[in-house]
């Protein structure tokens, strides 16, 4: 299934909504997947993912989001929260609160996507993301000069003239949040790991399955791993699926295994 299949519900927010000839959600499967890409994904990347999710629960839509780089670095709350309204309003429209709401995100841009809609989702509402499930790949990290550096330059081009001026500008620039850490003030992503945590945000109630492996060079596998405790240590239900591959790269070296995993997890979520 192609992107093509999405209808924009804004420049933002792209919603599938399954063809009448589909079969009904079964009992038991997500009637809604919020589907949280990495910042600048390519849509070809993203659309395999929504494809198989099709194949796996043809009866659900599915609410996609992108992330970019300003959305994780830059741009404020008030505007990222207006940015995912329609998204709040589709949640709404299919009310998302009958606990059949899987949520798969990737990298700290997904992660950080997801604080927004549920922070939006507050706001309209006053009650919580109604998630009955969230599927975290490979994510949260923390901040570091060479994650940052790598993330931030996946687009600069090779050029030296151009590369070279970028690439000093970024420095400048991630010296300046370092020293923003030295001085006390949490980082961006240390929010994203602070609001992942907060009950207020997110229900505890929603399990939650980490895949992530070793093979990772932009988050480290310890940083999600210890993420993962502390989301155990403050009530949620955690699952690790530790992989081979590299930043969401984990369904490309084992497709099986990978949505094998993923399928399981929503049963045994669904199931409680």
């Amino acid at each position: 299934m192609s992107l093509e299949a999405f209808r924009h519900l804004s420049p933002v927010v792209s919603l599938y909504e399954p063809p009448s000839s589909a079969p009904a959600p079964s009992h038991g499967d997500p009637t809604t997947i919020l589907l949280l890409s990495w910042a600048d994904a390519l849509p070809r990347h993203v659309a395999k993912y929504s494809a198989q999710y099709t194949t796996l629960y043809p009866g659900a839509r599915i609410i996609m989001i992108p992330s970019t780089l300003p959305d994780l670095m830059f741009r404020s709350r008030a505007t990222q929260r207006r940015r995912v309204a329609p998204a709040v309003a589709a949640l709404l429209a299919d009310d998302a609160s009958n606990g059949s709401l899987l949520v798969h995100l990737f990298s700290n841009g997904g992660a950080k996507t997801l604080n927004t809609v549920a922070h939006a989702y507050r706001d309209a509402t006053g009650a919580t993301l109604p998630v009955a499930a969230t599927v975290l790949d490979s994510c949260p990290g923390r901040m570091s000069f060479q994650a940052s550096m790598s993330v931030m330059t996946v687009g600069v081009p090779k050029n030296p003239l151009i590369r070279l001026p970028v690439l000093g500008l970024i420095s400048i620039f991630l010296g300046l949040l370092r020293l923003w850490k030295l001085a006390g003030r949490p980082n961006v992503i240390d929010r994203v790991r602070t609001d992942l945590l907060d009950k207020s945000l997110h229900l505890t109630e929603a399990p939650r399955c980490f895949i992530y492996s070793e093979g990772d060079r932009l988050v480290s596998w310890r940083d999600v791993e210890a993420h993962a405790l502390e989301a155990e240590a403050v009530g949620w239900k955690v699952e690790r699926i530790k992989m081979q591959g590299e930043h969401v790269g984990h369904m490309r070296h084992d497709k099986l295994g990978y949505w094998d995993g993923v399928a399981k997890f929503w049963a045994n979520a669904s199931s409680k």
